[in-house]
């Protein structure tokens, strides 16, 4: 039965190693260790070095590296070829003598040995834990081509040089070496030893993909989608009036900003009108850093409400509006628009425009329709309204102005597809997710029992969402059916070690996690949102749809019974 033979690493023949010294020595070492040695050939190894004030790399290469179970580890420096010794200027000098009568500094070979014992002996970390490791740690030189008739150098002993006669058995010479270094009674390496000496010579690299680079890549594709829907409506700028229908995450509001920003750019004084009033806030403030001053002069940015307010105060008429929360929805959806059509406009003239955009026009009653057509300075003026009929949550009557052509954005290009799939599992929206936008990630379903866990499922989420994502509070939003002083959140102020904010502007500064209720946050969007339901009181089919479609790249919802 033929002997098992030491296993060489990499796994490969000793007669495929390309120089012939150490190729002689490989198979010499193969052959005659046993077979629970381990030999590792061309050993590389960079460590940390103190440079005088400054600490700097080292790098080194061991020819061989013995790990023996009944012994510990050997270095073992190869030098083939002509090499001769000798004493120059007081110090030792190795030379290579070349074919044709010339010299080569091959390097001190015990030297070499020395410094990659140390080295390995800090990968392996022997001086920090001494005490595992069981075995002992030395070096030999092998100077496979020749044969010595002097003595041996100070830095050497007979014990640790291998030289041509060594090679016929090269187990003993091996184990001559582990003799000679040993300094133990018993020396010998556990099989738990073993294991930790090959997984720290041989780690793992463990590259994984980062997470947070992902969602870079996946923003990139997003944007690019909005780029290619913003030139498909640019070719409709002829259409003096347009009405734009298309699903959440088509980019409406954006296109109809941009839309807007081109009017005023053409001298046009142009009034963008959104529903959500926190949405106004935080565009004139982008709109104020991003544009120049002529053109940001002819934009005005605001909600229907507060474009109401405005006329009651240059008319200098009192406006207040009903605490009755019955009694508001009747005040805007009548009272404000007959006032405004009956006397504001006709008290307040020099508020008129060349052109009006209409952001969430689903949201837009009858009457307001009519107010807003009075505050164009022509008749059928320039008029573009975005809308998504599947997004009607605040009015029964969403009936549209006349206009030359209807456009339809059926691309969503917000959305990662695994959260456009599953925003709109519940709805009949008729807007799709091109196969140019990004996998993304499954959103994350949790049920818990109450509303302490579900606070702190919130906040775990939230911490594994900071540290695979690296998501910052300025792209993490909180939305619920409830306010926050009425949440499950209402008794603290941070989460996951972030403030938590209902201040839109604060938040986009960076100020804390955002928490907004499901309206509120109508036409806003965040990398990462988390919603917070009851299962005693679900968001209906077109909260949910509209709520779960603010995720960009990242979406959980976490469903309880009482919060």
């Amino acid at each position: 039965m033929a002997r098992l033979m030491a296993r060489l690493f990499p796994n490969l023949d000793p007669e495929t190693i390309t120089l012939k010294p150490e190729r002689d020595v490989a198979r010499a070492l193969v052959r005659d260790l046993p077979d629970d040695c381990l030999i590792y050939h061309s050993f590389c190894w960079l460590r940390r070095d103190e440079n005088g004030n400054r600490e700097t790399l080292r790098e080194g290469e061991t020819d061989f590296l013995i790990l023996d179970p009944n012994f510990g580890i050997l270095i073992l420096e190869v030098k083939g070829g002509d090499v001769r010794h000798r004493v120059r200027n007081g110090h030792d000098d190795y030379y290579r003598v070349l074919p044709g009568g010339g010299e080569r500094d091959p390097g001190n070979a015990f030297e070499q040995a020395r410094k990659s014992m140390h080295a390995i002996t800090e990968i392996l970390q022997i001086k920090d834990l001494p005490d595992w490791f069981g075995g002992c740690f030395g070096y030999a030189v092998s100077f496979p081509d020749q044969t010595n008739r002097g003595a041996i150098p100070n830095d050497g002993d007979t014990s640790i040089v291998f030289l041509a006669e060594h090679l016929d058995d090269m187990g003993r010479a091996v184990r001559g070496a582990f003799k000679r270094w040993n300094r133990r009674k018993h020396p010998s390496l556990s099989s738990d030893a073993m294991k930790l000496c090959r997984e720290r010579l041989r780690p793992v690299f463990g590259l994984i993909p980062a997470r947070w680079r992902e969602l870079e890549k996946d923003e990139e594709q997003l944007v690019t989608l909005t780029t290619q829907q913003q030139l498909v409506l640019d070719g409709l700028s002829d259409n003096r009036r347009l009405a734009i229908r298309g699903g959440a995450g088509t980019g409406k509001t954006m296109l109809g900003l941009w839309r807007a920003v081109e009017y005023a750019k053409e001298g046009n004084d142009t009034l963008f009108l959104c529903f959500n009033r926190q949405l106004s806030q935080w565009l004139n403030e982008r709109m104020d850093e991003e544009l120049d001053f002529k053109t940001r002069k002819r934009l005005h940015i605001n909600t229907f409400h507060g474009l109401c307010r405005k006329f009651y105060r240059e008319a200098k008429l009192p406006f207040s509006p009903p605490q009755d929360p019955k009694q508001i929805s009747e005040f805007w959806a009548n009272a404000v628009p007959n006032k405004m059509f009956d006397v504001l406009l006709d008290e307040v003239t020099h508020l008129r425009f060349d052109a009006i955009v209409v952001d969430e026009g689903q949201d837009f009653r009858s009457d307001w329709w009519l107010v807003v057509e009075a505050l164009n300075r022509e008749t059928n003026g320039r008029l573009a309204i975005f809308y998504d009929p599947n997004q009607n949550i605040f009015n029964d009557d969403n009936t549209l102005p006349q206009t030359d052509a209807v456009f339809h954005l059926k691309i969503n290009c917000r959305n990662t597809r695994e959260i456009h799939n599953y925003s709109v599992k519940k709805m009949s929206a008729d807007v799709q997710s091109s196969m140019r936008a990004p996998a993304g990630s499954p959103p994350i379903e949790i049920k818990v029992g109450d509303g302490h866990q579900q606070r702190d499922r919130c906040e775990a989420l939230i911490k594994s969402w900071k540290s695979d994502y690296r998501v910052s509070a300025d792209r993490l939003a909180i939305l619920s059916h409830r306010k926050l002083e009425r949440s499950c959140f209402h008794t603290v102020s941070r989460v996951a070690g972030m403030p938590i904010t209902s201040d839109l502007k604060e938040w986009k500064d960076g100020g804390g996690v955002l928490f907004s209720t499901f309206a509120a946050f109508k036409g806003l969007e965040a990398d990462a949102v988390i919603l917070l339901t009851s299962n005693s009181s679900p968001p209906s089919p077109g909260d949910f749809y509209v709520a779960s479609s603010r995720a960009k790249h990242l979406l959980g919802i976490i469903e309880t019974a009482d919060c």
